[in-house]
């Protein structure tokens, strides 16, 4: 590995300890630049955005976005879909920070009714729009649905700030500044 002259040579290292006040190349000694990676790229060769620098959640605005308040679940004999009913939407006025970035992050839980949610859901990241796409679950693959089963439907639905773009691998919640600005559960029982 060689660096250029003048250049800042910025490099996350991938250290292990090695003793006191020692560190150790994460990939042994056999090959030592294995864990020596450019700060702006992630292991998948996507570029790693920095926070937004002029982002600043202290001074705020308002804003009004359109939120749900139901869910849209269908049953077939081998097929649950769910997704937001868009006939549903409500204001809500908040107020975001300075040149924050908006997004929402998703948990659906499926299960039979009478029995415990399951600790963990599906995850996932949208936009304000709450366009989340439709979520399937299916007989052969999921085990839902079954027949003579009830099963209820949680979706849980965070409205947040951070001052950390989107991109590949997004997570928001990883700044300083992410804040949750509206927070909602949708749930139907489906027979």
């Amino acid at each position: 590995m060689g660096f250029i002259p003048g250049n800042t040579n910025e490099y996350l290292l991938y250290l292990i300890n090695d003793g006191t006040n020692r560190y150790a190349p994460a990939s042994g000694q056999m090959d030592p630049r294995l864990p020596i990676k450019p700060p702006r790229t992630n292991f998948f060769g996507f570029p790693l955005l920095p926070p937004i620098a002029d982002a600043n959640p202290s001074i705020r605005h308002s804003i009004s976005v359109r939120v749900p308040t139901r869910l849209k679940v269908e049953r077939t004999a081998d097929t649950l879909s769910v997704t937001i009913n868009t006939n549903s939407f409500e204001s809500a006025n908040l107020t975001v920070g300075t040149n924050m970035v908006t997004g929402v992050q998703s948990k659906i839980y499926v299960y039979p009714e009478g029995e415990p949610r399951p600790a963990n859901g599906g995850y996932g990241l949208g936009g304000t729009d709450f366009n989340l796409g439709t979520i399937f679950r299916h007989t052969k693959q999921d085990g839902i649905p079954l027949p003579g089963k009830k099963y209820v439907v949680e979706l849980d639905l965070i409205l947040f700030e951070t001052d950390i773009p989107p991109q590949h691998m997004w997570s928001p919640q990883g700044s300083k500044s992410y804040k949750v600005l509206w927070q909602r559960t949708l749930k139907q029982t489906v027979e």
